[in-house]
This record gives C-alpha cells, sequence and structure tokens, in this order.
C-alpha cells in the first residue's frame, strides 16, 4: 500500500502492509529452500561424479602400467586396442560414448590371437 492508505487507514493499512510484506518474504524463503535443496543436491552428484571418476582413473593407470611393465602389451599395440575401442562408437575421437559397451568376440588384443 503507499502513503495515502497509511494516512487514511493509519495502523489497519500498516498492519495490511506487515501481512502482505511477511506472506512474501515467506514465500521468497520457500523458493529460496527449494533452490538450496537443489544446489545440495547437485553437489553431491558432482562429488559423485568426481569420485567415480577418480577411482575408473586410478584402475586405468593401475592397469596400464601393471600390462605395461609385465610387458604383456607394448605402448604401439595397448595404442591399437584403445583406437579399435574408441572406433566403436563411430568416430576416433579419444572418446567412448557413455553406455553398455557391445560385446564383440571378432575383437581381441593385437597380437595376442589365438592365445
Amino acid at each position: 500500500m503507499g502513503w495515502l492508505s497509511h494516512i487514511l487507514l493509519g495502523d489497519l493499512g500498516q498492519s495490511v502492509d506487515i501481512v502482505g510484506t511477511s506472506e512474501a518474504l515467506k514465500a521468497q524463503s520457500k523458493v529460496q529452500d527449494r533452490q538450496r535443496r537443489r544446489t545440495s543436491a547437485r553437489d553431491l552428484e558432482v562429488a559423485r561424479l568426481r569420485a567415480r571418476t577418480e577411482r575408473l582413473n586410478l584402475a586405468i593407470t593401475s592397469l596400464t602400467r601393471f600390462l605395461l611393465e609385465k610387458q604383456i602389451v607394448n605402448r604401439e599395440e595397448l595404442q591399437q586396442f584403445i583406437d579399435a575401442i574408441d572406433e566403436e562408437d563411430g568416430e576416433l575421437d579419444g572418446r567412448l560414448q557413455i553406455q553398455d559397451p557391445p560385446i564383440s568376440p571378432k575383437l581381441r588384443f593385437p597380437g595376442k590371437e589365438g592365445q
């Protein structure tokens, strides 16, 4: 309400303004609570994905080093195998689209046929 209603209605006008402002404040508080919950859920999801990525990175690094140090494969064979897997999604781009990987009985580790 404006200043004219304050003059004409006095305390009643101010009370109406206070109630209106209080309701608007409660509505805004609810909006902020919902946003806070969404942000918190996103933060948890980011933390979960970061932890998963770190575990996957550790596993891949460990397996790669193991294969190379035990001379199970050499770097060139490993790169050829990685490229073959990379091409399964249609592009040799250093990425593999997230999906259930196809099981291809034709795909064998390079240089290890018949073993």
